[in-house]
């Protein structure tokens, strides 16, 4: 499973005759997420420069994009605070040069959402919904799978179980007798963090 997110530096350079003085302004940039392949891109508003290099003091992984030039793919297993430097590599008639320092805030994933069908706990079900689905939210820029392994549902005051994401004929049925009230799940899922686990609340009104 592909698992990736993107960080953008974006530089303004400004050249002086031969002197190379160069200042950078960082524009823009997405948070890193721990335990996830990130893509860092660096890019210019002028002048692209060639022959840089990255570094990162608590980076697990670093490697350059074999597809697209001047992005890294890094990874960090840890909360620890990154710091990210930009270089010009040393060359014939130049030394080594630091372009950019940056430092980072790492941030762990934040828990899925819990929809029933289409809808979150945040609206009233005003059908007998088919299945539990687990995704993040929108403005996260990941693409992760969570795996709904099992589920407990009160309707009221009747207890169902089943396995995986759909609900069973059963509950079904009994939400149509119903009609109204409330639903309280609790669910056991994998997330490539591991075994978790979630409690949430729908009312419904299927009238």
């Amino acid at each position: 499973m592909t698992k990736s997110t993107f960080i953008f530096l974006i530089f303004s350079s400004n050249y002086l005759l031969a002197q190379d003085n160069i200042q950078l302004n960082i524009l823009d940039i997405n948070p890193i997420y721990m335990g996830f392949s990130n893509v860092v891109r660096v890019s210019f508003n002028e002048k692209v420069l060639k022959n840089i290099t990255m570094e990162c003091n608590v980076c697990d992984t670093i490697y350059p994009n074999p597809e697209k030039e001047n992005e890294w793919i890094i990874r960090i297993d840890s909360l620890k605070p990154a710091t990210i430097v930009v270089k010009r590599r040393k060359g014939i008639f130049s030394k080594e040069k630091v372009l950019k320092t940056q430092n980072f805030s790492v941030c762990e994933v934040p828990n899925p959402i819990l929809f029933l069908d289409t809808l979150s706990a945040e609206a009233l079900l005003t059908k007998i919904p088919k299945k539990l689905i687990l995704k993040l939210e929108t403005s996260i820029p990941l693409t992760i799978n969570f795996l709904i392994k099992s589920w407990e549902i009160d309707v009221n005051t009747k207890k169902f179980k089943g396995l995986g994401n759909e609900l069973s004929p059963e509950l079904k049925e009994f939400l149509a007798i119903e009609k109204k009230g409330l639903i309280v799940i609790n669910i056991q899922y994998l997330s490539p963090l591991g075994k978790q686990e979630m409690k949430e609340i729908f009312e419904f009104d299927v009238e």
